[in-house]
C-alpha cells in the first residue's frame, strides 16, 4: 500500500452511491473542449454551492501521465490525494483518456484546485488555459437518500469530504 491511498482513507469517508445511478451522475462542470491543447498540471473549479460530487475526471495524455496519474485537490476543508485511473480515450488519438476518480462525496461551496505529479491535463484558450475537469454528481438533496458503506449497512455521509464522518471507512 502506498501512502497516498492512506492518506486519502483516513481523509475521505467511502459511502457507496451505486455507479449506475443516473440520479447523481450529472454532469455539474464541465471545462473541456474539442479543440487541440497542450498540457498543464492544474485544473481549477467553483462550486456556488454544496454539490454531491460521484466522480471527478480530467483529459489527459497517457504518453506523459500514464495509466495512473497522481494528483492532490486542495479545497476549503483541506488537501487530499489521490489517483485519476485512464477510462474512456479517444478512438483517433488513443493516447488522449479521460481520467478518473471516484469521491461519491459532498463537497461544499468554494474554489477548488487539482494538481496533478506532472504536466499531462490538456489546456487551451478554450478554457482559458485551465485544465480540463468534469465532475459528475446532484445537489444533495436530488440524489439517492439511502447510501451504502462498504460494509452495505446505511450511513449517513459527511457534508465535508475533508472530515471524519458517521460512514464505515474502507479496511485497506
Amino acid at each position: 500500500m502506498n501512502n497516498r491511498h492512506l492518506i486519502t482513507g483516513l481523509f475521505l469517508a467511502v459511502c457507496h452511491v451505486p455507479a449506475s445511478s443516473s440520479d447523481c451522475n450529472q454532469i455539474l462542470i464541465d471545462t473541456g473542449n474539442t479543440a487541440a491543447c497542450g498540457t498543464t498540471q492544474t485544473a481549477m473549479f467553483n462550486l456556488q454551492s454544496a454539490v454531491r460530487v460521484s466522480t471527478i475526471n480530467v483529459w489527459y495524455d497517457t504518453r506523459i501521465g500514464g495509466r495512473s496519474l497522481p494528483f492532490t485537490l486542495q479545497g476549503p476543508g483541506g488537501q487530499i490525494y489521490g489517483e485519476f485511473q485512464a477510462t474512456s480515450c479517444d478512438p483517433y488519438q488513443s493516447q488522449w483518456c479521460e481520467g478518473q476518480f471516484i469521491v461519491n462525496s459532498t463537497l461544499q461551496h468554494g474554489q477548488y484546485t487539482v494538481n496533478t505529479s506532472i504536466p499531462a491535463v490538456c489546456q487551451n484558450s478554450g478554457s482559458g488555459g485551465n485544465g480540463f475537469v468534469k465532475l459528475k454528481g446532484c445537489f444533495p438533496n436530488s440524489g439517492p437518500q439511502n447510501n451504502t458503506n462498504a460494509q452495505g449497512t446505511n450511513c449517513i455521509p459527511g457534508t465535508n469530504p475533508f472530515q471524519e464522518d458517521a460512514c464505515v471507512k474502507p479496511k485497506w
